[in-house]
């Protein structure tokens, strides 16, 4: 059984089920969340646990303080099995079975891995289009201040995936050059300003 555990000074004040639950979760201060955190640290509406492709993931919804995992601020983190993260005076320690524990996507399915400006990031992309930029909306969310909410867009045609860029003010790179529309092949970088992401076709994350 998958369970999430909130701590507060050592101390566990509550457990979830996560495979009993209905996924999203929101995780705030407000009496209106699904798990309630009274802490004036704790924004009123902090984060989101929601299904991914590899089981679950917690998304920061532009809290004032964040969402921290090994010391860093993460925009969002997919969880692994004994994995935790720190909001606020309180710790989320995560025990997920097999079925919903798989750190990434099974091999095979593309993928965008962020290789460069921040903690390295495996996402799935979608068999019909995948959002990238800062808005909580998109579905692989960056906190990169000179990137757009809606900055570029990967989008599936057949067997091939094409970058679309969103009209961002500061553009979307593919191997150096900046790019409007793309084709991508294996192995393409594709940069968003101090962001480097990877396009692994093959799944094969590098």
């Amino acid at each position: 059984m998958s369970k999430m555990m909130v701590e507060r000074a050592g101390r566990v004040e509550s457990e979830l089920s996560l495979s009993d639950a209905t996924v999203p979760l929101t995780i705030g201060r407000g009496a209106d969340n699904d798990v309630v955190l009274l802490d004036p640290s704790v924004s009123r509406h902090h984060a989101r646990i929601e299904g991914s492709d590899s089981g679950y993931r917690i998304v920061d919804l532009d809290s004032g303080n964040g969402v921290i995992h090994d010391a860093q601020r993460v925009p969002v983190l997919d969880l692994f099995p004994g994995c935790s993260v720190e909001i606020g005076e309180f710790t989320l320690r995560f025990e997920l079975d097999e079925k919903k524990g798989e750190a990434e996507p099974e091999t095979g399915q593309a993928k965008l891995v962020l290789v460069g400006g921040g903690d390295l990031a495996v996402y799935a992309l979608s068999a019909g289009e995948t959002l990238v930029g800062r808005s909580s909306s998109a579905d692989v969310r960056v906190s990169e201040p000179l990137a757009s909410s809606s900055h570029f867009k990967i989008v599936k045609r057949g067997s091939l995936y094409a970058l679309i860029d969103l009209g961002s003010e500061n553009g979307t790179y593919v191997n150096g050059v900046r790019a409007r529309e793309k084709e991508l092949e294996q192995g393409d970088q594709i940069r968003v300003a101090g962001l480097t992401f990877y396009f692994a076709a093959d799944g094969n994350v590098p």
